[in-house]
């Protein structure tokens, strides 16, 4: 058999090369001229520049088709072996090799134009270089609730917010407090309640999750008790860190501790002179909030 299809390529090759494709082969598998469709549904073109003998024979023995191609194009010539179980399957397959073959031999023909960048050239004698890489800004809100020691009496519940300004790394936040108003005692005796409402600045440096903050708060500390109505000013300086673990690129969660060094302690007393509430020089709060950005 396949000493039958060797003599049918040369047999070919002898005649001319008028058609792309030259074949012999089975009736069942169709005519040449199908496959010269088949192949430009595949190219979406028809075939050219590229010369083929196929001589296809049924193998009885093996219970299949066997297709032999010599391809000829501005590649070169190559010999292909195409097996299939059925007719239709192998003149597929055959459509399939000389698609490739034609698809290549364009790919080779095609020039390659230079891509052209228009663009001034540097001054003579100067190193061009990039120029640096501006970030965006961004704008993050948060609030949460705060637990403080060292301002009021005792142990300081309330509630605060800050807005953001962050370029990079660094970013720079103005927010506001509030305590709710604590009970002072004199030797067990409920005198009156103090409170607190301040503005705090804070500067932090970010670097992945945590962060470094510090910055400075000013707010005014107000007595109300029959002998201690007041609202005295009370400032600090403060340093702490922080950590965000972020839901999405617009959401997060955020843990703030803090110490501070009052720098104005107000006195709080009875008419007597009799000391009510001072806050101490040192203060610590801890925060837990939402921050929200884009």
């Amino acid at each position: 058999m396949r000493t039958a299809v060797v003599l049918a390529l040369l047999l070919m090759s002898a005649r001319g090369h008028a058609e792309p494709v030259r074949w012999t082969a089975p009736e069942a598998c169709g005519t040449v001229d199908a496959l010269h469709a088949r192949i430009a549904e595949m190219l979406e073109h028809p075939l050219d520049g590229l010369r083929a003998d196929v001589a296809i024979a049924r193998d009885d023995a093996a219970g299949e088709f066997t297709a032999e191609l010599e391809i000829a194009s501005a590649v070169g010539t190559t010999r292909r072996r195409v097996r299939a179980p059925d007719c239709a399957t192998v003149v597929e397959a055959i459509a399939f090799v000389l698609t490739l073959a034609a698809q290549e031999q364009e790919a080779r023909k095609a020039p390659v134009v230079p891509r052209v960048v228009a663009s001034d050239p540097p001054a003579l004698g100067v190193e061009a270089r990039p120029g640096p890489r501006l970030s965006r800004l961004h704008v993050r809100t948060r609030g949460g609730g705060e637990v403080v020691l060292g301002v009021v009496p005792g142990t300081g519940v309330g509630a605060g917010a800050r807005v953001e300004i962050r370029k990079g790394w660094l970013g720079v936040g103005l927010g506001v407090v509030g305590y709710l108003p604590v009970t002072a005692q004199v030797d067990g005796i409920a005198i009156g309640e103090i409170d607190l409402v301040a503005a705090r600045l804070r500067g932090c440096g970010h670097r992945g999750a945590l962060r470094l903050c510090g910055g400075g708060e000013v707010g005014r500390l107000r007595g109300v008790g029959m002998e201690t109505s007041a609202s005295r000013r009370w400032s600090a300086l403060t340093v702490g860190v922080g950590w965000t673990h972020a839901f999405t690129p617009w959401l997060a969660a955020v843990i703030d501790v803090e110490s501070g060094v009052a720098l104005d302690r107000p006195r709080f007393t009875l008419d007597d002179g009799t000391l009510v509430h001072q806050p101490p020089p040192a203060s610590a709060r801890a925060a837990v909030g939402v921050e929200v950005g884009w």
